[in-house]
């Protein structure tokens, strides 16, 4: 071993040691934390919360009802083509268009992310208050087999980090579906670079049952983004997704609603967005 590996040995063990208690405070629920019940239809908050710990992911089919479908996919179709285009990153993909939400400022979509069964259900898993960290339109082209970056197996380097992600179109099984290995959320993972987070595929189905994120339009997908997943681009159908990241304090990026257009939202609610909106002022990317 070279004296410089020796060197860095220790500063290692520390990261690591700085990192697990970090974590663990992280991931520890609030002892005074009673969980909400929401209950709509078939579905329940409780039901959310179970399926998280449980599984790390939970679907809900046609959550969105048809009547009110066309509305939100409307407002989708707003946000990709009036809220400002990012510039170009590392991790872009071909033929995928990504806007973030609270830019376009659109109340209609901010009803999908700030929807009460799904935040009481997050919340529940959690075990603590949450803020929404981030909002985005997403829109996925049809596309010769890709794979790379998030379309292959990888876990997103964040311990405990929940994300919502409503279809707006149908999704078939074999179509541009994420995949998620069940139970994986339980994992911890050692990590020291980007190539230790990407798994091949007979690895990642070595660690649990896969089930294939797809559904028809008005489906919400609640995961657990420590859980091994990925996308798959194919030439399966256009793809579109409104997707909500919610943490309970870490990574948050901000998001800029305005209460006064979202009346309907419970007191609760308005904490989340108000807890986001603190989020931004904090997040040097919101500068």
């Amino acid at each position: 071993m070279s004296p410089q590996a020796v060197d860095l040995q220790p500063v290692q063990v520390v990261k690591r040691t700085i990192r697990s208690i970090r974590d663990g405070w992280y991931e520890r629920p609030h002892p005074w934390y009673r969980p909400r019940e929401i209950v709509r239809g078939r579905w329940s908050s409780a039901a959310v919360t179970h399926a998280l710990r449980t599984q790390g992911i939970c679907i809900l089919e046609r959550v969105i009802e048809e009547s009110s479908l066309a509305r939100y996919q409307e407002a989708l179709e707003r946000a990709l083509t009036e809220a400002p285009q990012r510039p170009p990153g590392p991790h872009d993909v071909p033929r995928a268009t990504s806007r973030r939400i609270d830019s376009a400022q659109d109340p209609v979509l901010a009803a999908l992310l700030l929807d009460d069964l799904v935040l009481a259900g997050i919340e529940g898993y959690y075990g603590k208050p949450i803020a929404l960290a981030l909002a985005q339109a997403q829109r996925l082209e049809p596309i010769a087999s890709y794979e790379g970056k998030a379309f292959q197996w990888h876990h997103d380097t964040k311990g405990k980090y929940v994300k919502a992600m409503w279809l707006l179109t149908d999704v078939p099984s074999t179509g541009q579906r994420m995949s998620y290995v069940v139970g994986s959320h339980a994992m911890r993972h050692r990590w020291s670079s980007y190539e230790d987070t990407r798994f091949p595929d007979e690895q990642a189905r070595r660690l649990g049952p896969v089930v294939e994120c797809a559904g028809p339009a008005g489906t919400v997908i609640v995961f657990d983004t420590n859980g091994i997943h990925r996308g798959n681009r194919n030439l399966g159908p256009r793809r579109d997704t409104v997707v909500g990241v919610y943490t309970a304090g870490r990574y948050l990026e901000g998001c800029s609603f305005d209460l006064s257009r979202l009346s309907a939202l419970q007191g609760w609610q308005q904490d989340i967005v108000r807890r986001s909106r603190i989020a931004q002022r904090r997040s040097p990317s919101a500068e």
